[in-house]
């Protein structure tokens, strides 16, 4: 198996259902790849940059695995990217790595299509991440994302709690297989 880098851009990945949720599943079924919790790492969003670059060198496969904020994502994973991706097209360290798009979002699927209230796809919502990997070098896989995911913090209720586990446990499959289909 390639070298796989998990990037967990939620800024309070404690917080959350979902993503908590995938990154578990993830890390059972991938012991060896490395996931990184940039709200664990950085909490007061000073990223160590030598430390992000050594660990996108040393992946095969990138996953930026987020939940969808305002149609990015959050600001500390924004704020990574920035920093991190210092030498924009000149450096061709990323060149032939594979990332995937990893997210959820809390509006429901219908929702992302041209007749939908967003109006936009979410291949289109992405476009600027698609930007990035084709100017670093970087091989964009398809998307994975599950939709309808918005579950308030401190909401108990366990009819929302299971639904959330069970669309999480399904988004960790289908990641899994995305990235063995990359590698």
């Amino acid at each position: 198996m390639p070298n796989v880098l998990i990037i967990s851009g939620h800024p309070a990945l404690s917080q959350s259902v979902a993503n908590r949720a995938i990154l578990e599943e993830i890390g059972k079924a991938l012991p060896q790849a490395q996931i990184r919790r940039l709200d664990s790492l950085y909490p007061d969003f000073r990223i160590d940059v030598p430390a992000e670059q050594q660990a996108l060198v040393w992946a095969d496969i990138i996953v930026w695995q987020f939940p969808l904020y305002w149609y990015s994502a959050p600001a500390l994973m924004r704020k990574w990217l920035e920093d991190s991706f210092t030498h924009g097209s000149k450096g061709t360290a990323l060149h032939g790595k594979k990332l995937i798009l990893s997210f959820t979002a809390g509006a429901p699927e219908a929702a992302y299509t041209h007749e939908g209230f967003m109006g936009k796809t979410m291949e289109e919502v992405m476009a600027p991440f698609a930007v990035t990997a084709k100017l670093t070098g970087m091989q964009l896989q398809p998307l994975v994302y599950s939709a309808g995911i918005s579950f308030v913090p401190g909401d108990a209720d366990p009819e929302r709690l299971a639904a959330a586990r069970a669309i999480a446990q399904n988004h960790a499959r289908r990641l899994l297989a995305a990235i063995e289909k990359a590698a």
